[in-house]
């Protein structure tokens, strides 16, 4: 549930990440994902609902990040998977 949410709240708005949809971290840090409150609270529902623990809004919005950053890395290496597939074709 938590998977199809994220996709859902963040990725289903549009084909690919636009540069400005995040923000500009050193390259030793990994970037947090600009999600918007209201997608913060209904993750941190869903958690509450679905694992029975309360968390904070702050430990939300750190999950939530690295779900988006999750699935942003899948997307990154699939589509260099395929370009490199296609390329040998």
């Amino acid at each position: 549930m938590i998977f199809s949410f994220i996709w859902h709240n963040h990725f289903s708005k549009s084909a690919h990440l636009s540069a400005g949809a995040i923000r500009s971290e050193p390259a030793n840090r990994r970037a947090d994902f600009m999600l918007n409150k209201e997608t913060i609270k209904k993750l941190q529902i869903i958690v509450e609902e679905e694992y029975e623990r309360k968390i904070t809004f702050e430990e939300t919005e750190k999950i939530a990040n690295n779900l988006v950053g999750y699935f942003d890395l899948l997307g990154k290496l699939y589509h260099e998977i395929k370009s490199e597939n296609s390329e040998n074709n």
